[in-house]
Formats: C-alpha cells, sequence, structure tokens
C-alpha cells in the first residue's frame, strides 16, 4: 500500500536472488488500495527484470491479510515466497531458505532482518536486537522445535498448508505468526535460518517505534485468544512453553 518508494528496490532484490536460483519464480505484486503510483513503478521494475517474470494484481479492498490471501487465490505455485514491499532479500536468500523443504515436515522457513541502515540509535539499537533475538534466540528455539512465529516480512510457505489450514487470518494483529501457529497446529515446524539474510526498514522516529512495539505485543494477546487451544496442549513446545512465556513477557512490558 502507497509503496511506490521502495517498491523497485524489493523486485529488483528479488530478481537479482533469482539468478542462483534454479527453480522458475514468477512474482505477484499485490497493489492493496494505492494512491500512489505503486502499480506504475511495479510494473516497470518487473519490465526491467532478467531472471524472473511478474505482474501486479489490484486488491481494491484495504487490508494486509486480505492483500495476502488475494494473492494466495491467484497463485498457482507449490511454494509462496512472502515478501514486504519495504523489504530487500539477499543474493542467496532464496536457495538458502527453501533447501530446507527438503524435509516433509517443515511448514514455513524465515531469515534474519537487518536493517538497512545503521546511522541512528534506533537503527544500532535494532541491529543488536536482530542478533540477539533472530540469530541466537530463535536459533535456540530451532533446537526444539519451539519457533512460534516468523516475521512476514520474509517468509517461505507451501502453499497448499497454508490454504488447508485457512489461510491468512484478518482483522487481527500478528497474521504471520497466527499462520505459522496454526501450522504448529497440523503437525509442521517452523525454521528460522539466520544464513538467509533480508533487510527492512526500522522506525525513523521514537513514535514509530512506540506505535511498532505496542502492535507486536498486542498481537501476543491475538494470538493466545485466537490459539487458546495450544496453551499447555502437551503436543507442541510452541503451545506448552513458547506460546505461555510470551504472554507473561507482553504483560510484563
Amino acid at each position: 500500500h502507497n509503496e511506490a518508494h521502495s517498491i523497485a528496490a524489493t523486485i529488483i532484490a528479488v530478481d537479482a536472488a533469482a539468478r542462483s536460483y534454479a527453480g522458475r519464480i514468477r512474482l505477484y505484486v499485490i497493489d492493496n488500495a494505492s494512491t500512489d503510483a505503486t502499480s506504475e513503478v511495479a510494473r516497470s521494475a518487473i519490465e526491467g527484470c532478467t531472471f524472473i517474470t511478474g505482474e501486479v494484481l489490484e486488491c481494491p479492498t484495504p487490508g494486509k491479510a486480505i492483500a495476502l490471501n488475494t494473492g494466495l487465490e491467484r497463485i498457482t505455485e507449490e511454494f509462496v515466497v512472502r515478501i514486504d514491499a519495504d523489504t530487500v532479500i539477499g543474493p542467496g536468500c532464496l536457495d538458502t531458505a527453501m533447501r530446507h523443504f527438503a524435509d516433509p515436515e517443515v511448514g514455513c522457513v524465515g531469515g534474519i532482518p537487518l536493517p538497512m541502515e545503521e546511522a541512528t540509535w534506533i537503527e544500532k539499537c535494532r541491529l543488536v536486537e536482530v542478533y540477539m533475538r533472530h540469530g541466537f534466540f530463535q536459533v535456540s528455539l530451532d533446537g526444539y522445535d519451539g519457533v512460534m512465529g516468523i516475521p512476514g516480512m520474509f517468509a517461505v510457505y507451501r502453499r497448499s498448508q497454508v490454504v488447508a489450514v485457512g489461510g491468512m487470518v484478518q482483522g487481527m494483529n500478528g497474521e504471520d505468526t497466527d499462520i505459522c501457529m496454526r501450522l504448529a497446529a497440523a503437525g509442521y515446524r517452523s525454521v528460522a535460518d539466520p544464513k538467509a539474510v533480508y533487510y527492512s526498514e526500522t522506525p525513523a522516529s521514537y513514535a514509530h517505534l512506540l506505535e511498532q512495539r505496542t502492535r507486536w505485543f498486542r498481537s501476543i494477546y491475538h494470538l493466545s485468544g485466537r490459539n487458546r487451544a495450544m496453551l499447555f496442549d502437551g503436543r507442541t513446545m510452541v503451545g506448552t512453553f513458547v506460546l505461555p512465556f510470551n504472554l507473561v513477557n507482553a504483560a510484563r512490558r
């Protein structure tokens, strides 16, 4: 939505990553009720690509999850790579992430979201946070199938599994974590591979940072309410340990 300023860089990065990827890649840009030149910029960028094909799909109804489900309805490929419009993936990102799907029990794969710049104090703090959370903590969760969610900035799914568990939930915060939790309940696990490097925008002001973090912590309540059957379920590490821990942590914060 209104990403004319950044969408070209996102598309160019996908084309660059596709250069080393052996499979066919088709890009779908979902224009979610934009009022700027997002569609025009995206079409122009796609036309200039060498290693991928693509198209722009119009989703006139506002809402991120609505746009994501619009894409899922149109996509016929077996694997879906979700990339936010303000995210630039690294050259080997696709190769690194896709290899995990050799394991049929893997339902979602993500990487490490480094900040695009390291100039402001917010960006520097975010870099430390990323290394701690995604370079260490998420990797440790991987050790006991405890990865609760993969950030929607870059996430890879099997389309059939996502459709089977109901698609992306609408009307709540945390749809990216919710889909991972429902995949976990269906018997699949999420993998966070810090070797799959991508870059995403960091809040430019304290007000934006506060809004972002409030939204993130609010999502834990939404996720707990929607997936309360998983709490202490004894079947998954996500429901037995990670979700209760995150719920207490969100309340504390």
